[in-house]
């Protein structure tokens, strides 16, 4: 994608960078309400502050996470001012911005097969998958993020989130919903919820 463009909805404004997104990604978005601008990966933290995000959304897409440098300076200077949200790369880049480690896995998770454990409520969700980097779990102590969810397979991190910065973040693609629970449903009504609060 070389210019933004806009999905209009009369809910919170939310930007999306675009890292490699699935058009189903943008309509689940666009299902809870959000109004939804997507900008190119290079887009300039100026630019971004320009539409006056309520959020920021960091999307899926391939390769390795620290190529991604400019997304990875847009965490680092929005985080803690607007509430930052991302799924798959996503995840890899916010956890990099805030000082998480991550290595590329001997096997990628590819498919939708994969076990996830929420580890407050035990839950197990069964999910789509399709990325080769992971954060180091060791790493993210003393970075304010916390781990949310694992892999119920290899142990490698599906989730985290800080409450004192608004961000929340996961491996897996919820759009795909391949199991009987639908992680759509819970990731983006969490999105919804932390957006209502804010206003």
């Amino acid at each position: 994608m070389k210019e933004p463009y806009r999905i209009p909805r009369d809910g919170s404004k939310v930007v999306v960078v675009d890292l490699g997104i699935k058009r189903n990604i943008l309509n689940s978005r666009s299902k809870y309400g959000f109004d939804v601008r997507v900008v190119p990966a290079d887009t300039k933290i100026s630019q971004i502050e320009k539409y006056e995000p309520e959020a920021i959304f960091l999307s899926n897409g391939p390769g390795d996470p620290e190529c991604a440098t400019n997304a990875i300076d847009v965490v680092k200077h929005f985080a803690g001012e607007v509430p930052l949200f991302g799924i798959c790369l996503g995840l890899q880049i916010i956890a990099l911005a805030l000082g998480v480690e991550t290595y590329k896995l001997k096997f990628g998770h590819h498919g939708g097969n994969q076990p996830v454990k929420d580890l407050a409520s035990g839950i197990v969700y069964i999910t789509s998958q399709n990325h080769n980097f992971a954060v180091v779990p060791e790493s993210v102590e003393g970075t304010g993020l916390e781990i949310t969810q694992t892999n119920a397979n290899d142990g490698t991190v599906e989730g985290i989130k800080s409450d004192y910065l608004d961000i929340m973040a996961v491996q897996y693609h919820p759009e795909a919903c391949p199991g009987p629970l639908c992680t759509a449903e819970t990731f983006f009504s969490a999105v919804q919820k932390t957006l209502a609060r804010k206003r």
